[in-house]
């Protein structure tokens, strides 16, 4: 699925958007491991939150254009960003 992903959007989101395995991951180890992190890494995966939901919004603002019709471009930059989270 990654690889489908460089066919529609940048490789700035796709090398972006690949990092959040570690949030993920870190998520699924509380909920099945029990496993508990300090302070400074959970302040650590939400800024990696934070910036991984401004490039989405980045993104899904640019479907848009400025004529309220839908751009090309931007809906495949979402398509490729939504294929790489499912990787």
């Amino acid at each position: 699925l990654i690889v489908l992903a460089y066919q529609f959007t940048s490789i700035t989101s796709v090398t972006l958007l690949d990092c959040t395995t570690i949030p993920i991951v870190m998520a699924m180890s509380v909920v099945i491991f029990r496993v508990r992190y300090h302070r400074y890494q959970v302040i650590g995966v939400g800024i990696s939150i934070a910036g991984i939901a401004t490039l989405l919004l980045s993104d899904w603002n640019s479907v848009k254009t400025s004529g309220g019709r839908v751009s090309s471009e931007g809906e495949q930059a979402l398509k490729g960003d939504i294929l790489v989270i499912a990787a």
